[in-house]
Order: structure tokens, then sequence, then C-alpha cells
């Protein structure tokens, strides 16, 4: 086992890649109105007599090619329409809520029960308040941006694109406010017009999917790697579960960013311990019920190959920036993280873990 300080050998070649991130790219979806309108003009969510809609678009993952490998999405724009151009759009507030997945559902085949076309990688990406202008229309302009809350891994071999789009009430005027829509041979929409609560369609009807689709941008980061996170921490003694989280893309010439949550009295050091499996380690089965050791309700998930710390702990959390080498063996890669904590009076042991990540480098 090797203690943070064998790190410091590094030390140069970790700051020089920490400086490195992801290429951030923008798409237009479908690709070929890049620079062209669509043929006609949507009312759901954006326009229309207002909120209270539900909304669900389905492009082909064919029209993701473009891109160099998988994209963690961080924003989706959608267009104004070409009667829109030298008009004033807003002020608009739209209370709305945004779920994106991949598919197995094809665009023109959407299952009318909307839940039921959603995949195993359902992420709620955006919930509350959207604002939108004032702003005058410029031609091709992307009017209704969308930050993503929680930014979205979409990997188009897994599927086709899904947005779901609920909109409870907007505020302001909607004129002009209406999305531009085109018939592709890649789209599918469903909707129903009269209740943002509904969990079926009823448009086009009760059992067909509309060959249209809005005009939208997207735009983030490519990443090839993968990140999952798996497990459950154990309490801190300030109650808190000890939970893993991530920014960032683990590619090569990357830097993962990692953060264990505490309690906001937590003051004790923390330690990341890196290994090579989730399955054993020195000959002991993972994951390891630390309650034999006096630790109830924590678990060892991860060999211990590297153990960076102690971690300075703060304001309810303790970090570490993780840069991964440039070297192409590592593609493929495994790697697997995990935080444990000191915390005295969390049980016998003083000792609490976290969820940990698994790690495919790309």
């Amino acid at each position: 086992m090797r203690s943070a300080s064998t790190l410091l050998l590094s030390s140069t070649v970790a700051l020089a890649l920490a400086a490195l991130a992801p290429a951030q790219v923008s798409q237009v979806i479908p690709p070929d109105l890049a620079s062209a309108y669509g043929s006609s003009s949507s009312a759901y969510p954006w326009g229309g007599s207002g909120g209270n809609k539900r909304a669900m678009y389905c492009y082909d993952a064919s029209y993701f090619a473009g891109l160099p490998g998988p994209i963690t999405i961080q924003q989706i724009a959608w267009r104004a329409p070409s009667g829109t151009v030298g008009t004033t759009i807003g002020p608009l507030v739209y209370q709305m809520a945004c779920d994106l997945s991949s598919t197995a559902s094809a665009p023109m085949a959407l299952n009318n029960t909307f839940d039921q076309n959603h995949g195993p990688d359902r992420t709620r990406v955006f919930g509350g308040a959207l604002s939108v202008g004032p702003l005058s229309v410029q031609n091709l302009q992307f009017t209704h941006v969308m930050p993503l809350a929680t930014p979205f891994r979409y990997d188009p071999s897994q599927g086709n694109f899904l947005i779901d789009l609920v909109c409870t009430s907007v505020s302001g005027t909607l004129a002009g406010a209406q999305g531009p829509f085109n018939t592709h041979p890649g789209v599918g929409r469903i909707a129903n017009t009269t209740s943002a609560a509904a969990t079926t369609a009823n448009f086009p009807s009760a059992s067909t999917t509309q060959n249209f689709a809005y005009e939208i941008e997207i735009t983030g980061t490519t990443c090839n790697g993968r990140v999952v996170l798996r497990g459950v921490g154990c309490n801190d003694a300030g109650g808190v579960p000890l939970a893993i989280s991530y920014r960032g893309c683990p590619d090569r010439l990357s830097t993962l960013s990692t953060t264990v949550a505490l309690s906001a009295g937590n003051q004790g050091p923390s330690f990341l311990m890196i290994g090579l499996s989730d399955l054993q380690w020195l000959g002991i089965q993972l994951p390891l019920d630390l309650g034999l050791l006096g630790a109830t309700g924590c678990s060892l998930y991860v060999s211990q190959e590297v153990l960076v710390g102690p971690l300075a702990t703060g304001g309810g959390s303790s970090s570490f920036a993780l840069p991964i080498p440039a070297g192409a063996f590592l593609v493929g890669a495994r790697a697997y993280l995990q935080y444990a904590n000191l915390s005295p009076g969390a049980n016998p042991l003083s000792l609490v873990t976290s969820s940990y990540l698994d790690l495919t480098i790309g």
C-alpha cells in the first residue's frame, strides 16, 4: 500500500493533467438542420395556451454519429421558428421538469405510456424555473436554453435519445414562443396536451406517434470512459451517510474530481482508496462487512492498491482530483474509488465508509 506522499513524484505531471479537460462540443439535432428551419412549429410545451402539458421527443441515435464518442450533455437549447426572427420573445418563465434517457423504443413506435419508453439511465436533469428573454430573435437562434442541473451521459450505442418535458405553468407573453418542428425519418413525439401530471399521451391520439420533433442544440463534453455509482455509505457521527460523487470524465489526459459528502460538523480526516478490484483484496472477498471490526453498517467495497490522504475535511465534504495519465494501455482499464473517514463516536471503530465509483477509463 502506498501513502499520499508517494504521489509527490508525479506532482508535475498531475498539475499539467489537471489543467486539461474533456473537449466541449455542440451539435444540432437533426444535424442536417444546423443551418435550416423545419417546416412547421409546435406549442408542446413551449407555446400555445401555456403550461399543464407533457411532451416526449425521441431522436434516432444515428444523429449523434458526428460526435467522437459518448457525450456528457450539460445544456439543451430549442430553436425559435423562422417567423419570430426580428421579433421580441419574453420575458417568459416556465415551471419545468426534464428527464433524459436512452431508449430501446424506435422514434416512430413510442409507447403511449410515457414511462415505458425510458431506459434504465433515466435522469432528472432539470427542475424549476426556466427563464427566456426578453430577446430579439436572430436568424436560426436557439432561444430556449436549459442548463442541466445534473449532466447526462448519452451513449448512442445504448439506444435512441429521449427527452421528456413536463411544463406545469408559464408566465409572460407567449407570442412567438413556439419552436420549429420538422418531419424527419428519425424523430417522433407523443404528448398530453391537457395535463402535466399525465402518465399517458392523448396526442396525436391515444395509440400513435407523430413524425415531428423540435430542432435542438446539445452542448457538452465528449467522454469515452464511464463512471457507475455503486454501494451504500454508512452514517458518520453526525448521522449523514457518506456519499461519493464526481465531476469530469475518466478519459486519458482528463481529471476526475471526486467528493464525499459528510455531516457539517465532521472534522475528521478522509482517505480515498483506489483499487483494481471490487471482488477481492489480499484473498478477502469484497464487499467486506466492517461490522465485524466494530464499524456497524459499513462496508469495504474496493481493494487498496493506493491510499490517498489524509484529506482535509470542511463544510461537509472532502475532495480529491484524480489526474488520469495518457498511456494507451489504460483504455478499458477498470478502477474503483471509495472514501473512508475517521469519525469518532460514529461506531466503536470510529471509521465510516462511502459508496464507491466503478471507473472504466476511455
